[in-house]
């Protein structure tokens, strides 16, 4: 596993000053969530599948003794989902509400994004806003939107 600190300090290039993004792929699409949600990037964990459990929903892991929900973003989208994922890395990420982790096809890298190249969305969901860096447009999704929408959906 690797702790997201680590791979700050392997960061040796000069960058704006800005908040900081890991981004990943699904699919087709880059998405981004704040490296300061982002407790570790680990290797694909033992999963166990929960019974009548929802699609969007892996199943659950045992993080170091902290079970955590792995969530399948997505089915949760309803977005064209991987046959299978090229290069797995779950993305732990921890909030007010608990931590989860997410599956990706593929851990890109980490970004630092100015207020001036973030556009927000207009529609309110879990995507909270676009940045458009290297002409990838990278989808910042608010972890905090997406904790509450996991907790009303959950069974």
């Amino acid at each position: 596993m690797q702790n997201i600190s680590d791979i700050y300090l392997a960061e040796q290039t000069s960058v704006p000053i800005g908040e900081k993004f890991v981004v990943f792929t699904l699919g087709d699409e880059l998405f981004a969530v704040s490296a300061q949600k982002v407790t570790e990037v680990a290797q694909p964990l033992s999963i166990t599948a929960l019974p009548n459990a929802p699609e969007w929903l892996f199943g659950i892991t045992n993080l170091r003794g902290e079970i955590v929900s792995v969530i399948n973003l997505p089915k949760l989208w309803n977005l064209p989902i991987p046959t299978s994922f090229a290069r797995p890395k779950i993305i732990i990420v921890r909030e007010k509400l608990g931590t989860l982790a997410i599956v990706t096809d593929k851990l890109n890298e980490i970004v630092s994004l100015t207020n001036d190249v973030i556009e927000p969305c207009k529609e309110n969901s879990h995507i909270c806003a676009q940045a458009t860096v290297e002409k990838k447009t990278l989808n910042l999704i608010d972890s905090e939107k997406l904790f509450s929408v996991l907790s009303e959906q959950r069974v």
